[in-house]
């Protein structure tokens, strides 16, 4: 079963807890990537800030006018792809692994 399918399963708190584990992930593998040693994860997190109403009414606005204006993806076709996407980098995991082997 792919990792997908297992997360599609989980209950709401397993959820949560996944998605604490892959923001936390993120946030490592963010810092990590960044060219310049200044950037500081801590400073980082003390910036962030809840959007305003204002903010969340303008992003609703702009996302309706995308909707309207035939700009968007169905979910269907969101996990289509999403699943899409997973069987190919699986596919190619598993050529590497198949080369990996041949070579030895």
């Amino acid at each position: 079963m792919r990792c997908w399918e297992l997360a599609k399963n989980l209950n709401n708190s397993e959820k949560f807890e996944l998605s604490l584990m892959l923001m936390e992930s993120i946030k490592t593998a963010f810092a990590a990537s960044k060219k310049d040693d200044d950037f500081d994860v801590e400073e980082y997190e003390r910036n962030l800030r809840p959007y305003t109403m204002d903010e969340i009414n303008a992003m609703l606005d702009e996302a309706e006018a995308r909707i309207d204006a035939g700009s968007y993806v169905t979910n269907e076709d969101f996990f289509r792809e999403w699943d899409e996407e997973i069987a190919r980098a699986e596919q190619l995991e598993e050529e590497q692994q198949l080369e990996m082997a041949v070579a030895v």
